[in-house]
């Protein structure tokens, strides 16, 4: 069924075809959850809002109008970014292991896994520092890889706005990351 575009397999969706659904969800599960984990950093509440997206994919169809001139993957990231912005927003969510992780080695190791986990964690600290517009668009943009085009489209925006997003969200990253260095360094 994955020769089936996109489009056709929603209009199955609305008739209550679950095989279109469960090729949809087998097509487009990883992705998603990437995008849901990029956003959370936490592989099991990526995973809770995945399933709790095409949930309401099952329950509401007719959401997606494919008359807007919106291609379905665009549409349904939307949907991902929306339900992890709104689940940060109402948890006052942190990455758990951002939280917990020691950054500051106490005997100064060598360690280069020690290291590209510490400089992991510190990159992952700033993007969760920055506003809600410039994670999108990085996450979108630069780590989803999603054209311009469609990452306005998701945030309901022009490309060039999406453009000066990345940027600022760049030039804040470097800014946070050296604030968040030089706060560690006085531990």
């Amino acid at each position: 069924m994955f020769d089936v575009s996109d489009n056709a397999l929603m209009e199955k969706i609305t008739c209550g075809d679950h095989d279109a659904f469960g090729a949809l969800v087998k097509k487009y599960t990883k992705y998603f959850y990437a995008v849901a984990f990029r956003y959370l950093s936490d592989k099991q509440v990526a995973e809770d809002m995945t399933q709790q997206a095409f949930l309401k994919l099952w329950e509401a169809p007719f959401k997606f109008d494919p008359s807007k001139g919106v291609h379905f993957k665009t549409w349904f990231t939307s949907v991902i970014v929306h339900l992890c912005i709104d689940y940060k927003r109402k948890n006052r969510y942190q990455c758990p292991w951002v939280q917990e992780m020691d950054v500051q080695s106490e005997e100064k190791s060598a360690d280069k896994k020690i290291l590209q986990m510490q400089a992991y964690a510190l990159l992952e600290q700033s993007i969760q520092r920055l506003p809600v517009n410039q994670q999108t668009a990085i996450n979108l943009g630069f780590y989803q890889e999603l054209p311009y085009k469609e990452v306005a489209q998701i945030m309901k925006t022009t490309p060039s706005a999406v453009k000066s997003l990345i940027m600022r969200a760049k030039e804040n990253i470097k800014k946070n990351m050296e604030e968040l260095t030089h706060a560690q360094s006085k531990i």
